[in-house]
């Protein structure tokens, strides 16, 4: 389980300027990057839209496919392309990109992913983890995505995912997280901060 201080501050949502004005910062030239990216009928080249793609702060894998695995946009990835890269498999390194980005350590990705400690050490590199696991990786991705994207600050969603929550019950967004229903709730809170409904 997640180590969850119960000294950690509640963050005020609505005295933070990340928070209530996260979707109205978003720039006209993010969204023409997003449209690049996933617009499959736009005419721009392959070679523009992979120079497009490297703008924001997070680690770009590509798969064999070509499918973007992993970027601050990857929640916006069409399910169909999704379900590939699942059915293919999701790499150690990938998943380290994913704990990089989250600041999870081991212990909690073993509980949030519903695997041993030992099977998340015994892969190396491109070796890939089997579909149920990789599943997992991906849901876990898309929440860390959508969440930096909607507060437009890592930190600042990362000590979120780990502080406790009213509206989640009094339990961290994190230690809800081994389950896909609490995954969702976790999602739909997000969802209500990016709208400014607290």
């Amino acid at each position: 389980m997640a180590k969850v201080s119960k000294n950690a501050k509640p963050i005020n949502l609505k005295s933070s300027n990340s928070y209530s004005t996260a979707k109205k910062n978003n720039t006209k030239a993010k969204d023409a990057i997003h449209n690049t990216k996933y617009n499959r009928t736009s005419p721009v080249s392959n070679k523009l839209q992979e120079a497009a793609v490297q703008y924001g702060s997070m680690t770009i894998l590509n798969h064999a496919s070509k499918n973007i695995f992993w970027d601050e946009d990857m929640y916006a990835v069409p399910a169909a392309d999704k379900i590939t890269i699942i059915k293919k498999g999701i790499s150690k390194r990938e998943l380290e990109a994913v704990k990089q980005e989250s600041g999870l350590d081991y212990d909690t990705l073993s509980n949030v992913l519903s695997v041993s400690k030992a099977k998340l050490h015994s892969k190396k590199g491109a070796e890939k983890f089997d579909q149920n696991t990789s599943e997992r990786i991906m849901l876990l991705a898309d929440v860390i995505a959508y969440g930096q994207n909607v507060f437009e600050d890592k930190k600042t969603f990362n000590e979120w995912l780990k502080t406790s929550n009213t509206a989640l019950g009094g339990k961290a967004p994190i230690e809800l997280m081994d389950t896909i229903y609490g995954i969702d709730e976790v999602k739909k809170e997000i969802g209500r901060i990016e709208y400014g409904v607290f």
